[in-house]
């Protein structure tokens, strides 16, 4: 016969705005919108909401470090997680505005970044995540730092913000990234190859003035362009 499936928790919306972003299928996902940064274990608390329980969840509102950690660290299901709306802010001790972290070994599959206010990755923020397929980098981030993205399985194409001036982690390393990968003009330094399996195209930019790292290595064939400005040529085979 007919099944009919009612939802009995206004928290409960349909996974409608990004469903391009999650292998095109439509998900379920938790609402929660915080008032205040640093408070969101407490609210799913309030709200009768088992963090273990929760796989798909849209964060709102202002957020901190100790909610990033929270997420990342202690919501043992969470997988898909859509932070387009959230603003990244200092923690109690004025330290982690505009910065993305928490997330390494994190059972997380899909992301939405902010729209606004981030501006740096952190080092190992989802290095061993389960965190895989295309990401979208918002413009107005500035810095990816040294294994943000170790061992992620990142595929398609994978173009950068024109904002990013500095490119330290490795996005991918020792997993696997292919595809294009599009470095913006603006970028200064790119210090990390993109990944030890990485088997797409790229091109350095104009604006680039330091290059360190094993670009390029193991998989790169072709022909590469050295940058007009670039002044340093570290370590590593390019």
């Amino acid at each position: 016969g007919d099944f009919f499936f009612f939802f009995k928790a206004d928290d409960i919306v349909a996974w409608v705005d990004d469903a391009n972003l999650h292998d095109g299928l439509m998900r379920q996902y938790t609402v929660v919108k915080l008032d205040k940064a640093g408070t969101l274990e407490q609210v799913l608390k309030e709200k009768g909401l088992d963090k273990d329980k929760i796989m798909s969840l849209k964060v709102e509102g202002d957020i901190c470090e100790t909610d990033l950690s929270f997420m990342g660290q202690k919501m043992s299901h969470l997988m898909y997680l859509n932070l387009s709306k959230a603003i990244i802010v200092a923690n109690a001790n004025g330290d982690g505005a505009g910065v993305m972290q928490g997330f390494g070994y994190a059972p997380l599959k899909h992301i939405v970044f902010p729209e606004k206010s981030m501006k740096t990755i952190a080092g190992w923020a989802f290095s061993h995540s389960k965190l895989s397929g295309n990401l979208i980098f918002p413009e107005g981030l500035e810095d990816i730092q040294h294994y943000s993205f170790a061992e992620c399985d990142l595929y398609g194409e994978l173009k950068l913000p024109s904002t990013l001036k500095h490119l330290d982690g490795n996005l991918g390393s020792y997993g696997a990234l292919t595809g294009n990968l599009i470095l913006p003009e603006g970028l200064i330094s790119a210090n990390e190859q993109p990944s030890g399996n990485f088997t797409g195209t790229y091109n350095f930019p104009s604006t680039l003035k330091s290059i360190n790292g094993n670009w390029g290595y193991p998989n790169m064939t072709g022909t590469l362009v050295i940058p007009k400005f670039l002044t340093k040529l570290g370590d590593g085979n390019v």
